[in-house]
Order: C-alpha cells, then sequence, then structure tokens
C-alpha cells in the first residue's frame, strides 16, 4: 500500500497566519492541498498525511481538515509513532511542497517505475538556466581561450537542485532521526550515507520553487489561465470575458478588472480601483479605492489599500497597511529578436486571443497524426516488396547488419532510434573521428564527398533516398513524421540554442523544407539550414506539409531544389517579404533557393548567421 505525505511549509513571505501556509494558498478556486489530493486520488493514493515543518495552532489542523476531509495532520515529533501503524513494506510518498513542476505533479513517473520498489526512488530536479543552457570557457595556463562549450540543460548539464518527491519503504523510515530528514532532498542524502540503496528519476519538466513569491505567483498564474467553464464551480459565474466571480462579489461601477481574474466569494473592489490577471482574490479580501493589483495572489481577508502599485505580489497578511513592501521590479528584459520569433513560432507568447495559435497548432498536430500515420501505414504495405528487395541487396553486398540505427532527438529533446538501411560499412562510426580533417561541411554535421566507408550499394541507394524508407517505421511509431526538420543527434542540434528550440518544437521529418529548397544536395550551408527550419515552423500548415510532399515526389527525393516562393508564397512569409535580404537571397531569377554559400567572414557560427535568420523570421 503506498500513503502520500505533504511536507507543508511556510515561507517568510507569506506571513504567519494560520492560513499562511504552501498548502493553504488559494489558487484561482482551490488550494495547492485540494489540488495535490486531486492529483494523488488519480494515482489511487487516498491515504494523505499532511507533515508542516513549522510550530502550527489548532486553527491549521481545522483548516487542513475543512479544505481535505479524512486528511491527517501529524506534529513531526509523532511522525515516527505514526509509522508503527504501517507494515514495513508499505510504501509513503512523501512530497515536498516547495517544488511544483509547471506542467503539473508527476508523481506518476515515480510510482509506476518499473524498478524494483523496495528500493528507495526520488524525483530529482536538474538544474535549469533562462535560456536552457549555459555556456563554460576553457582556457590555458595563460588565460587564452581554447574552447567554449555549451552545457544544455537535461542533456550536458545535469546536476541537481532538488528533490521534487520520494518513494520511501516504511522500513526505510527508521532513519527518520530529525525533522529536517523528512523532506526529500535531505532524506536522499541521509539514506544514501546509511547505505540504501536509491534510484534517481530525472525529470525535464521545469518546476517552480514555491519558498520564493515569484514561483507562487507564477503557479497561480497556471492555475487561473487553466480556468475554463466545465472546470469552474458552479457558484462562479463569467462576469465578463476571463473574469470569474463567486457569490457576495461587490465591484465598483468606477473599477476596472482584465482578465484572467478569479475573485472568491465576498470580495470587495473600491472606487477606481484596478485588477490586472492573471489574479487570485481570496475569499473576503477587500481592494480599496484607487488600488492597483496586476498578476499578484491576494489572501483570504486581506484589505489592500491604494497606497502604492502592487505588481506580481503575494499579498498574505492579514492586513495590508498603508506601505506594503517593494514594488515589484521591472519587467524582465525583452528576448532576442531571434529568441521572440522562434517563441512565437511556437505558440508561446500571447495570451486572449493576441497573437495565441495553440489552438490552430492543436487542431493541425492532430490531422497532422493521423494523416503520418495512415499514410506511413499504407507505404510500408505497398513498398514491402521494394523494402525486401532492398533488404536482401545490403545483406547480401557487406557484412553487417541490414538496418542502421542512429540515435536522434525529436520533439522535446526526447531521443528515439533512427532507422535507415545500412550504406556503409561495418562499424563505419569509429573512422568518422579520423576522417574529421576532410569534413567540407560549415556546420556540425559531417559531409565528407566520395566518403570511402560508404559501399556500393550504400552510393545508390543515397542518391535514390532508399536508405531513408525505414524511417516509415518511425513515423508510425510517433517519433517522426514525413514532413518536419531533418532528424539530427544532440551533437548537431547543439550549436544554435534558437535553431534548436524551434526544431525540437515540432516532429523531425523524412523530408522537409530545407530538403527541396536547399541549394545542392552536395553543398553544405549551415545557414540555409537553420534559415528553412525556422521558416518551416514558423509556417507550419497541413498545406505547406502536402506542398512538400509534392516537391518531394517531383524532385525524386530533392535531386534538384525547388523555390521558396513554391513553398510559402511571398504574401504569407510572417516577418519577412522579398524585400528582406535573408529571403531575397534565396530566391533568385532562376528560382534557386539559396544563394549565400559557406560562412567564410571568419565570424562564429552563430554571429553570422543571428541577422540573417533575424530578418527572416522577425517582424
Amino acid at each position: 500500500m503506498i500513503s502520500a505525505v505533504l511536507v507543508d511549509s511556510r515561507p517568510a513571505y507569506l506571513g504567519t497566519g494560520s492560513s499562511a501556509t504552501l498548502l493553504l494558498t488559494q489558487l484561482g478556486t482551490t488550494t495547492l492541498l485540494q489540488h495535490l489530493k486531486a492529483k494523488l486520488g488519480e494515482l489511487e493514493v487516498p491515504d494523505c498525511i499532511v507533515v508542516p515543518d513549522f510550530k502550527w495552532s489548532e486553527a491549521y489542523g481545522r483548516a487542513v481538515q475543512k479544505l481535505a476531509p479524512g486528511t491527517v495532520v501529524v506534529p513531526s515529533l509523532r511522525f515516527r509513532e505514526t509509522l508503527g501503524s504501517y507494515e514495513p513494506s508499505d510504501c509513503l510518498l512523501i512530497v515536498d511542497t516547495r517544488w511544483h513542476p509547471l506542467d503539473g505533479p508527476d508523481f506518476g513517473a515515480l510510482l509506476h517505475d518499473s524498478a524494483d520498489h523496495r528500493l528507495v526512488g526520488h524525483l530529482v530536479l536538474l538544474q535549469t538556466s533562462g535560456q536552457g543552457t549555459q555556456e563554460l570557457v576553457l582556457c590555458d595556463e595563460n588565460d587564452h581561450v581554447r574552447a567554449v562549450q555549451r552545457l544544455y540543460d537535461g542533456v550536458t548539464q545535469l546536476e541537481t537542485v532538488g528533490v521534487r518527491a520520494s518513494r520511501v519503504p516504511v522500513a526505510a523510515t527508521r532513519y527518520f532521526d530529525r525533522l529536517d530528514e523528512i523532506h526529500p532532498q535531505h532524506l536522499r542524502a541521509r539514506l544514501a550515507a546509511s547505505g540504501i540503496p536509491c534510484r534517481d528519476i530525472t525529470t525535464s519538466t521545469v518546476s517552480l520553487d514555491l519558498t520564493t513569491e515569484e514561483g507562487l505567483v507564477e503557479l497561480n498564474e497556471v492555475f487561473v489561465r487553466g480556468a475554463t467553464k466545465a472546470s469552474m464551480p458552479p457558484s462562479y459565474t463569467e462576469s465578463a470575458p476571463q473574469i470569474w466571480t463567486d457569490r457576495g462579489c461587490t465591484l465598483h461601477a468606477t473599477s476596472r478588472v482584465y482578465g484572467p481574474a478569479i475573485l472568491r466569494d465576498r470580495v470587495t473592489i473600491g472606487r477606481d480601483a484596478v485588477v490586472i490577471g492573471p489574479v487570485t482574490v481570496g475569499s473576503g479580501a477587500r481592494i480599496e479605492r484607487d488600488a492597483f493589483v496586476s498578476q499578484s495572489v491576494i489572501s483570504a481577508g486581506v484589505s489592500v489599500s491604494g497606497a502604492s502599485p502592487r505588481i506580481r505580489r503575494v499579498l498574505a497578511h492579514e492586513v495590508v497597511n498603508q506601505v506594503a513592501g517593494p514594488v515589484a521590479s521591472a519587467a524582465p528584459q525583452r528576448p532576442s529578436l531571434l529568441e521572440w520569433s522562434v517563441d512565437h513560432a511556437m505558440g508561446v507568447h500571447g495570451h486572449n486571443g493576441v497573437g495565441d495559435h495553440t489552438g490552430r497548432r492543436t487542431v493541425h498536430s492532430v490531422i497532422k497524426r493521423l494523416f503520418d500515420f495512415g499514410a506511413a501505414l499504407v507505404g510500408l504495405v505497398v513498398l514491402l516488396p521494394v523494402l525486401l528487395f532492398v533488404a536482401a541487396l545490403v545483406k547480401l553486398t557487406s557484412r553487417g547488419p541490414v538496418l542502421f540505427g542512429h540515435d536522434r532527438e525529436g520533439r522535446g529533446g526526447k531521443v528515439f532510434r533512427c532507422w535507415k538501411f545500412r550504406t556503409m560499412v561495418e562499424r563505419a562510426h569509429t573512422q568518422q573521428r579520423a576522417l574529421y580533417e576532410r569534413n567540407s561541411a560549415d556546420g556540425p554535421q559531417f559531409v565528407l564527398p566520395g566518403d570511402p566507408r560508404v559501399t556500393w550499394l550504400g552510393h545508390w541507394l543515397r542518391i535514390s533516398n532508399l536508405d531513408e524508407l525505414p524511417q516509415l517505421i518511425n513515423v508510425i511509431r510517433g517519433e517522426m513524421s514525413l514532413v518536419g526538420p531533418r532528424p539530427s543527434p544532440f551533437r548537431e542540434n547543439q550549436i544554435c540554442v534558437p535553431w534548436r528550440k524551434a526544431r525540437l518544437s515540432v516532429r523531425p521529418g523524412i523530408t522537409g523544407l530545407w530538403q527541396v529548397c536547399r541549394r545542392g544536395r552536395t553543398v553544405s550551408d549551415f545557414y540555409q539550414w537553420i534559415l528553412f527550419d525556422i521558416l518551416y515552423v514558423r509556417h507550419i500548415s497541413i498545406w505547406l506539409d502536402l506542398r512538400i510532399l509534392l516537391a518531394t515526389v517531383l524532385t525524386s527525393g530533392g535531386r534538384w531544389s525547388v523555390p521558396l516562393t513554391w513553398m510559402i508564397p511571398p504574401r504569407k512569409l510572417r516577418g519577412g517579404t522579398l524585400d528582406s535580404p535573408a529571403i531575397r537571397r534565396s530566391c533568385d531569377e532562376e528560382g534557386a533557393t539559396l544563394g549565400t554559400g559557406p560562412n567564410t567572414t571568419g565570424e562564429s557560427t552563430d554571429s553570422a548567421i543571428e541577422p540573417a535568420v533575424t530578418a527572416a523570421t522577425t517582424g
């Protein structure tokens, strides 16, 4: 049997009230305690214990019972006594409420882990950075720069910053000596030091640090933005678009409220007050005359005066005095144009219908997946005789397996094994490092004309693109699409951060815009590769996919290039026209699609391509 243990905390910014704890904080129409209980119920973990890591009163216990009937509140000093009622083979799911994943609790990865449940398991949080990557400069003894390494979160940057939750057999709890060891992070260190076998499960999900005011504000935004008519309790009404009010709310006629906002019961908003969402206003709270509140969490019973603006704040004290603390810092610095264009292409920016294409992209994704699956399945059946014939030739003409599998990064950076007919001699990959000096590519890929590792049959398979046909299996498995960016390993994807972010936002494809529009198969131009990948992500649609598929057939798999304007009409080139230097260079009078050639300026790759790609993708 598995029981949940929720370790509640009281960060300093919440104050000292009986309800001023993370579990009891009102977020949207619920509290963090109710939210976690609901998620645990879905995982069939109904038994729940709350252990506060602070001194608490009976009022706190009553508040927990009121919100989650049946939940047991156990003082930390009596926690070991409570464990006496469990069997040694039972398990505890100990949750640190100070961390919360941005897209919701992920306890299933821990509870459904295929490893032996007699082992302790930890759901660890990895080090993340604002841009998803950090750069490490390597110098020699004279402080001369010799190399620059880029470390990507979750791939080559694997430092842990916390433990979200732990699955602990009750038998291992005999090592619980002090309160702080109940927190999973301390528990992990203690059990490992005691020789208890442990297993770490990493998660790539971004987690919010709720010990900071900013973390709780961001979590509230997730709750408020996710509110829909179907998810709201019956007592709430949508008094205006994305403004939900409970019973007993009073809004002065001169007040202004901009959604998304959730006003719980008995909220009062005074004359000329301004409230800008995402915001949660707790039960019985008062926003006084001339007050200004934006993107904040206002706890139950709090009175907000009009003395100064409150921006991205957690207002949790019993009464907010005339001086409510420092105003939030200025808005975060706007990302670079290239970063903005990639985020905009993926539907990250824009809410309330302003530039938000999430719904359209979801419909496109479903249609695209159904088409990919059906077309790939039909293709495998129809081409089965060809596949068997090619497989026999590969086997008979050279030693080694028929298929070659290589690890590539798919959507979201998830690694999968990409399959092709083997076109090289056995163990060809072990010879690549010795051939690097002859590499003709200007980017991270490896291109070697007359590669001695390629077999005579492999040469013809590559020219005819028949070596790509086994990737139909990857399409059926959902790892690839018929159309998308070229599937590449991490070694190739790590060079340009915005490009990596864009191309990993969609499934890689057997064919794509780069394959049919690039200048030539024998020319390796990293600039055009980045340009076409970002343009595809930015203009992704069913019609663009159909054009690319048709162009692939008509050009025999990209044997010659087609004009970019045949794929994306100039009037639809968002953020750039044919007057843009980057696009103009890609569309000459004869319809060839690139004319810049490899970078020979001596600039670094990123700095050389960023202005051109920015001009092609930003408005």
